[in-house]
């Protein structure tokens, strides 16, 4: 039994937007496996074709708009072509991130919204002594996010 009354979502960084998404998708042919069935008292599953994945498809889609165009890939070995375009893709993906940008300097309307804010835009709570507020930034971008907790 919980030892407090009340639960309270505290791991904030889990609802944030992430910048990338990747969509894939492969097709297959379909080969009959000619087999003896297993014991149906050791497994309920009955493999009657095999899966040979022969075209794929992959997507990836950046927050602010189109990232790239869509990969489109056929051949008999899609499967080992698809790892090396997805590691490539990651590595790509990867090197952005490792060069930050610098935040882009206020507007006016930023620098006062900043000065007014009294809760953090990420999880609401307020601002303390303790924990007082800071400039977040999208390191993608440089744009600036929001006022933050320094913690």
């Amino acid at each position: 039994m919980a030892k407090e009354k009340w639960l309270f979502f505290k791991n904030f960084q889990h609802s944030l937007k992430i910048p990338f998404v990747a969509y894939a998708d492969f097709e297959c042919l379909t080969k009959p496996i000619l087999s003896c069935e297993p014991s149906s008292a050791n497994s309920l599953t009955v493999k009657y074709q095999k899966h040979i994945p022969y075209s794929f498809s992959i997507y990836i889609c950046y927050m602010n708009g189109t990232y790239k165009y869509p990969i489109v890939y056929r051949g008999m070995d899609a499967a080992k072509v698809f790892m090396e375009v997805a590691t490539k893709e990651a590595r790509e993906i990867e090197y952005l991130y490792s060069n930050k940008k610098p935040m882009i300097p206020f507007t006016k309307e930023q620098q006062g919204a900043y000065a007014s804010s009294t809760h953090c835009y990420v999880c609401g709570c307020n601002f303390t002594k303790e924990d007082w507020k800071v400039r977040d930034h999208y390191h993608l971008t440089g744009a600036y996010g929001g006022p933050v907790h320094n913690s």
